[in-house]
């Protein structure tokens, strides 16, 4: 069974359940992503730094308590990723396409001008291979075992 959630981020906030959703289903359009979710400080820090590679339909979803400009770097991050913010409306904002992995201590800073609330990081170029741009909408889905 499938579940629906528009309002994911206030859903995973709120719930008393928190600890026990790891993975959301996320689409855009037709294409759809097994999202790992990085909802508190420390996995909002570490990100996918040090994995070795991402599988092709999965990505990690950043969830943060408040709508703002979120900043990433690709500091020990071994996966060129694009990174795409999300809105609280679920509406994509802005995409870094192709973010270079970065092993030193100046790395560029990746933010959007326009406010956020998720970051979606998927592989570099399925951004582009799947025809994603900033105006799609993104839905997510939890699945009932």
């Amino acid at each position: 069974m499938r579940i629906l959630f528009f309002l994911i981020p206030l859903f995973l906030i709120s719930s008393p359940l928190v600890g026990n959703f790891n993975h959301v289903k996320t689409c855009i359009k037709s294409t759809c992503f097994d999202a790992r979710i990085a909802d508190t400080p420390i996995t909002r820090a570490k990100g996918l730094m040090g994995e070795d590679s991402l599988p092709k339909d999965s990505g990690m979803l950043f969830i943060f308590p408040e709508l703002g400009q979120p900043k990433f770097w690709m500091k020990n991050t071994k996966i060129p990723l694009d990174i795409l913010f999300i809105n609280d409306e679920d509406i994509i904002v802005y995409i870094v396409k192709n973010a270079q992995p970065c092993g030193k201590n100046d790395c560029p800073i990746y933010k959007t001008t326009r406010d956020a609330s998720k970051v979606l990081e998927i592989n570099a170029g399925v951004s582009k291979t799947h025809g994603i741009h900033v105006g799609d909408a993104v839905q997510y889905f939890v699945e009932d075992d």
